[in-house]
């Protein structure tokens, strides 16, 4: 099963994302690298090809019109290369819990059903406490608690995991184009509050705004979640549980 992922500069989770799609079925790879060879990162992530069946291509290569729309439009030109009938489509920090089912009997299902894709909602991981934690020996050991940050403050929290190669998609692998019908199974768990992540998206809302982009605003909504750094757990809108084991 390929695993098609997305990355531009924090590439931190790349040995535990290698580690657990390896575990779940995945088979090889494919890197849609922000400038490709041009990115500095390029070198790091080639190591790789030694130790898994990896294989890097571009993406976007401008740093004014990076975003998810342009990414977008990069991931699905390698989609329209692939022979594959079906893949994982995921950004780096998406790691798909599938309650134990592998990826090839999930493929199964889908294939069985007659559906285009599976869909998931989104889990946001933190450190217990809710701070801004660098990944530690685990990540279940890291961030043990989920919430549901992403939907609090109001964004879309649906991600699609397993797709036909053919499936037209949306900005963000968050749905489909024309209505595909869809399987609803397993959660995608978010390790992206990292530190230095509140200043990422304090950038993003200024590069965004500058593209005219809806969802802009994102990054102040979500930065108002935090307090001194850390979660806010009095947020009347957050709901915090224990997150399942991933086994990483």
């Amino acid at each position: 099963m390929l695993v098609l992922f997305t990355t531009k500069d924090r590439i931190a989770l790349l040995p535990y994302f290698f580690r657990y799609y390896l575990s779940i079925g995945a088979t090889r790879f494919i890197c849609c690298l922000f400038q490709g060879r041009n990115n500095p990162h390029y070198p790091e992530i080639e190591a790789w090809k030694g130790k898994v069946d990896l294989e890097i291509r571009d993406g976007v290569m401008e740093e004014a019109v990076w975003c998810g729309p342009a990414d977008a439009k990069a991931v699905d030109r390698i989609r329209a290369t692939l022979r594959d009938p079906w893949h994982v489509v995921a950004d780096l920090d998406e790691f798909y819990w599938t309650a134990g089912v592998t990826l090839q009997d999930m493929m199964a299902r889908l294939e069985a059903g007659g559906y285009a894709a599976s869909v998931c909602r989104l889990v946001d991981r933190f450190a217990a406490d809710g701070s801004l934690v660098a990944p530690g020996e685990t990540l279940d050991g890291t961030y043990p608690l989920a919430t549901n940050l992403t939907e609090s403050f109001g964004a879309c929290c649906f991600k699609l995991n397993i797709v036909r190669t053919t499936l037209e998609l949306r900005s963000g692998h968050h749905d489909t184009q024309h209505g595909a019908p869809l399987l609803a199974w397993g959660e995608c768990h978010h390790f992206k509050w990292v530190p230095g992540i509140l200043e990422i998206l304090e950038e993003r809302v200024h590069r965004l705004r500058k593209l005219n982009l809806p969802w802009s605003e994102e990054g102040i909504r979500t930065k108002a979640k935090f307090v001194n750094g850390k979660l806010n757990f009095k947020d009347p809108d957050l709901k915090t549980w224990p997150a399942p084991l991933l086994g990483i």
